[in-house]
């Protein structure tokens, strides 16, 4: 926690005022990671096409998910358009 709090530049006590503790830190970074994951598998059961399209709308959507997360983390905002490869929608982070 000190190192998390030294680069953020806050203190352990500002850190613990939003979380109890480390396990729920981890907890919250594992849902928000998992959650886009599952929400392009859901979208992608959805689809009505040929399971090699359903492939790719998968393994876009987790790039652009993992994307999205990777900006976030860098704190790099979104620019442009929200929607990404082929019209796949980028999840709300």
């Amino acid at each position: 926690m000190d190192e998390l709090a030294r680069k953020l530049g806050i203190t352990k006590s500002a850190i613990y005022h939003h979380v109890s503790g480390k396990e729920e830190l981890l907890r919250l970074a594992v849902d928000r990671a998992f959650d886009g994951l599952f929400a392009v598998a859901d979208e992608t059961e959805q689809l009505d096409v040929r399971a090699i399209e359903k492939l790719e709308h998968l393994v876009r959507g987790s790039v652009l998910v993992q994307a999205a997360q990777r900006r976030q983390q860098n704190g790099i905002g979104r620019h442009g358009d929200e929607r990404g490869i082929r019209g796949i929608r980028q999840p709300e982070m």
